[in-house]
């Protein structure tokens, strides 16, 4: 049943046809040189996701006024770079991920002949959070074995009638990104393995929690481009990384010197730097570059503010071995 208020909110917004849309925002300052244009990205996109690129174009946020001479395609070119953001950052948030799992899973394998070593509450900081971690990755091992051929041999061959966890190989493959960065963010700071992947990133023995905390945000920028939200000016208000922590390693120090915490920029700068030191490659500057050259001049100095540049753009993004 809805409230009064739903009752309230019904009738003061009703649906409205792509041609209602694209009337709506002219009436409110936009124009509109492509209407065939403007109605295939509506159609495509939808008119509640495309606002917030239209906010920077707002005049007045109450009366939702634009500024004279906004255009709809600057607006579609934000929307359509936000999705080449996206790509290019999940690619290498990919690659990321895949690295880490691979050297967290050899490390902790290396430290002991016992596959299920990693489960040992000795090796963790908390035990409360242990235990949390791995009851969830029982939940996420159930929800794969009778699907997945691997480890349904496993069970079928070693544990028919038991619920138990896989060996680190497996339960490697099983975990989520944001699961995996809870295993090692509990770590204890001094264990060899939270050490060793360190190294791999490029982090020293001091910033191994630092490390942690940048992979649980990577994960969680991760999932929110795996369900195409809005990236590039999104504020990371819910997990941010402290300014202090990642041990004045160069050049990250000097990327992220006086930047937002909370913008994106953040966010692609320890993406970039982990990249750079885990595979030698700098894609995702390539691919910001790429993106950013498919917007005119204004437009793109507004992705640049918005996302958290600072004002010499991408020139901190400069790598050398």
């Amino acid at each position: 049943m809805a409230c009064n208020r739903c009752d309230e909110y019904a009738s003061a917004k009703p649906p409205l046809t792509l041609r209602e849309q694209i009337m709506r925002l002219q009436s409110r300052g936009v124009v509109v040189g492509d209407e065939a244009m403007a109605h295939a990205v509506l159609k495509r996109v939808g008119y509640s996701r495309l606002r917030p690129y239209w906010h920077p174009f707002e005049h007045d946020r109450e009366t939702h006024t634009f500024v004279p001479g906004t255009k709809f395609e600057d607006i579609a070119s934000l929307y359509n770079f936000d999705e080449d953001l996206r790509c290019a950052t999940f690619w290498v948030l990919g690659r990321i991920e895949t690295t880490l799992r691979a050297t967290w899973a050899n490390q902790m394998a290396l430290q002991s002949s016992d596959p299920f070593y990693y489960l040992n509450v000795d090796n963790y900081h908390q035990p409360d959070m242990h235990e949390d971690n791995v009851e969830r990755l029982l939940q996420e091992w159930e929800r794969v074995v009778e699907h997945d051929p691997q480890h349904k041999h496993f069970r079928e061959r070693y544990c028919p009638a038991e619920e138990i966890c896989p060996p680190v190989w497996l339960a490697v493959e099983v975990m989520s990104f944001g699961l995996l960065s809870k295993f090692y963010s509990n770590l204890r700071n001094r264990h060899p393995a939270k050490k060793e992947v360190a190294a791999i990133f490029g982090f020293g023995a001091e910033s191994v929690s630092y490390l942690g905390k940048t992979f649980h945000l990577l994960a969680l920028a991760r999932n929110r481009i795996a369900h195409h939200s809005r990236f590039w000016d999104y504020r990371w208000t819910a997990y941010t990384l402290p300014r202090r922590g990642h041990g004045n390693i160069e050049p990250l120090a000097s990327m992220l010197d006086g930047a937002d915490t909370q913008s994106t920029y953040y966010v692609l700068s320890h993406t970039l730097f982990l990249e750079w030191t885990a595979m030698g490659s700098v894609s995702l500057a390539r691919g910001v570059e790429r993106a950013l050259s498919k917007l005119s001049g204004d437009i793109q100095s507004i992705a640049l503010r918005r996302m958290g540049f600072p004002r010499e753009g991408l020139a901190r993004w400069v790598f050398e071995r």
